[in-house]
């Protein structure tokens, strides 16, 4: 799946116009909005783990 989502984005990344390169504050920037979500993800998925009911915030009971 992912790998598929790698590829047509690769793809879709070659169909687009040339960007200006990014300075290297911005990539900087850049790098630590996804570090952030990336360590909220995992908190989220944690926090679903701990819980005794993996689900519930999905509406349904298992």
């Amino acid at each position: 799946m992912c790998w598929r989502l790698c590829q047509r984005h690769l793809m879709f990344k070659n169909d687009s116009p040339i960007k200006p390169i990014k300075t290297k504050r911005e990539n900087t920037i850049q790098n630590l909005k996804l570090k952030k979500l990336k360590e909220n993800l995992e908190k989220s998925v944690f926090e679903r783990e701990k819980s005794p009911n993996p689900y519930s915030d999905y509406g349904t009971n298992r």
